[in-house]
């Protein structure tokens, strides 16, 4: 049969570049409707269609974070058909082929192509072998809700699940696909990077594993804030997110270097993070701030994952005087962060607190 070849639209995400660097764990993030899922769908189908006769067929892993999200795009929901190929399919592409999804095994002209898995089923998958996997698709790897969201240690139970798949082959590589919801999420805190610098891609890791893309298209965005809802919305906080890419529940306000008058207060470990609390009494702002001082013996860890002999629990009960300050100066808006990074980590310790 032949191959009906996916027709890529230069306006929209093309995987193809992205593959080219050769990183196994890609992150992708976009503006939503740049075509980030059905490009990339689209290219592992053709991809799987092209080797699936030969001796190193190209399967597909599609993953989400909860098994809920599966239940309508890859089992058959009181009986109906599975919407994950819908757009694929609505848009004519593999014209001569049959795409479906079923208990969570894709099918291409009735030939297992891949695999459907939830990360919350990790534990339940250690000995089931995926052979032919190679091209995996984390879908909305970046979640809004930080806590009700992504699972506890997530990014481990993630890389867990990639070795249990790929058996250190070396063969399965990642698209994870996302909005940029947040300056920072568990993966760029875990893997110790930050978005691309004016520039749309760059390289991570000792070895060039990671490749982090932030996709942009003037072309496409001036294309949709055209539309109606683009006019009404392009000068909104969702618009910037939405249209523009950029960051959702972030921005710059309380970013700031701390002052040389600044005193030490104590050390605050954040997921085997180190912060320095540092406190200026001329203005009466606290800092947080990478420099620590490793001499300092007052250390407060934010989960238990992070107790060490010597250290306290930073939790809502806590009644030492270095915490009560500083929680009432965040109230008034008296604390200031070095970086987005740091911003970010101590807005989800005092989540951990309420």
């Amino acid at each position: 049969m032949a191959i009906d070849k996916f027709k890529y639209n230069p306006l929209y995400f093309d995987p193809r570049t992205t593959w080219s660097y050769n990183a196994i764990y890609n992150e992708v993030y976009g503006g939503r409707g740049t075509g980030k899922t059905l490009n990339t769908l689209g290219w592992a189908i053709e991809r799987w269609i092209k080797t699936r006769h030969t001796d190193k067929p190209s399967g597909i892993i599609y993953l989400r974070r909860y098994t809920t999200e599966l239940e309508r795009l890859t089992k058959n929901p009181d009986k109906g058909t599975a919407k994950l190929f819908d757009d694929i399919i609505a848009n004519g592409m593999f014209a001569g082929h049959e795409l479906r999804a079923e208990n969570d095994i894709l099918y291409c002209d009735d030939e297992m192509m891949g695999i459907a898995l939830a990360l919350t089923d990790q534990s339940i998958l250690k000995s089931i072998p995926f052979p032919d996997a190679r091209v995996g698709i984390f879908e909305e790897f970046v979640t809004i809700d930080r806590f009700r969201g992504y699972l506890p240690h997530e990014v481990e139970v993630f890389l867990e699940l990639d070795s249990t798949i790929d058996r250190n082959r070396d063969q399965l590589r990642w698209f994870m696909l996302g909005n940029k919801c947040d300056a920072i999420n568990p993966y760029m805190t875990y893997w110790n990077h930050d978005m691309p610098f004016n520039k749309e891609r760059e390289l991570f890791g000792n070895d060039n594993q990671i490749l982090v893309e932030d996709v942009k298209n003037e072309q496409f965005v001036e294309m949709v804030k055209q539309t109606r809802r683009g006019k009404l919305l392009k000068e909104t906080n969702y618009g910037r997110y939405a249209y523009d890419n950029e960051s959702l529940r972030s921005n710059t306000n309380f970013i700031g270097k701390k002052p040389y008058t600044c005193e030490y207060k104590f050390t605050l470990v954040y997921y085997y993070q180190k912060l320095g609390i540092w406190y200026d009494v001329r203005n009466g702002r606290y800092y947080i701030s990478h420099d620590v001082n490793e001499e300092c013996p007052i250390t407060y860890c934010a989960t238990t994952e992070d107790m060490q002999p010597n250290t306290l629990l930073f939790l809502k009960n806590n009644r030492s005087p270095f915490i009560q300050r500083l929680m009432r100066a965040y109230e008034c808006g008296c604390v200031y962060y070095e970086d987005m990074k740091l911003k970010s980590w101590f807005r989800d310790i005092v989540k951990m607190r309420s």
